[in-house]
């Protein structure tokens, strides 16, 4: 059985796999596919259609329609690139079913601001107007990896896990203020010389699940783990005054 970094690498060439291959039509068979599935959610019961378009709603705060700048990208012209490649990859297996005269703004990598035009993004800020932030389900590889975990959650350690790499102010304090925990199994993953004193071995995320309480704590934008501590039974711990940015 493939586990830790290993297990990572076969997912991510997995997506990429998937990914290029999927992008392979051409686009106007996948536009000839959106009928069919707008006819496939009318025929959705009613309950299902409004829980759906909560969901919509929620990603895409829009409540009018609005004029882009002359900067806006034309779909007929957006194509897959090397740069940022995996958010290419998912961004164009959304685009490729809607018109080549359609057009839109986007933002790939971590973003902490909100946009002056409407924009396609990975994250937004929880707080303010945050209407002209579009979600997206981007960089999918990195932020939602599942592991399987059939270990009982009675049978995990009675501790709180986190590795991670700590360039920010914030992560720095985390780390000082936990290390000397014996009830914390807290440390840094990253090279740097300030971060020495709390260096601790790479650990997968099949090993963290043997615990039963795992940190999320944000870096530049909303943190990796938080989807995959989600989908498991771990009880997550996040400081509420650092959670600044909601994802898909």
């Amino acid at each position: 059985m493939i586990s830790g970094k290993n297990a990572y690498r076969a997912h991510k060439l997995a997506f990429y796999a998937t990914g290029l291959i999927a992008a392979l039509p051409v686009r106007q068979l996948c536009r000839r596919r959106l009928k069919p599935l707008l006819d496939a959610f009318d025929e959705l019961p009613r309950d299902k259609q409004e829980t759906l378009m909560a969901r919509v709603d929620y990603y895409n705060r829009l409540d009018a329609p609005v004029t882009l700048s002359d900067a806006a990208v034309s779909n007929r012209n957006f194509a897959i690139r090397s740069r940022k490649s995996t958010y290419h990859i998912d961004f164009y297996n959304v685009a490729k079913y809607f018109p080549a005269s359609a057009a839109y703004h986007y933002r790939f990598g971590d973003k902490s601001f909100v946009p002056d035009e409407p924009t396609f993004v990975k994250s937004r800020p929880i707080a303010g107007d945050n209407r002209h932030s579009v979600l997206l389900k981007l960089n999918s590889v990195r932020h939602f990896y599942r592991v399987k975990d059939a270990r009982r959650y009675a049978d995990k350690q009675d501790a709180l896990v986190w590795r991670g790499a700590a360039h920010q102010p914030h992560r720095m304090r985390f780390l000082q203020r936990c290390q000397s925990s014996r009830h914390c199994d807290i440390g840094a993953t990253d090279n740097k010389a300030s971060t020495a004193a709390f260096r601790k071995p790479f650990m997968s995320i099949e090993r963290q699940l043997d615990y039963k309480f795992i940190f999320s704590i944000e870096g530049n934008d909303v943190a990796t783990n938080l989807k995959w501590i989600m989908a498991s039974t771990r009880l997550i711990h996040q400081d509420a005054e650092r959670a600044f940015y909601v994802p898909w």
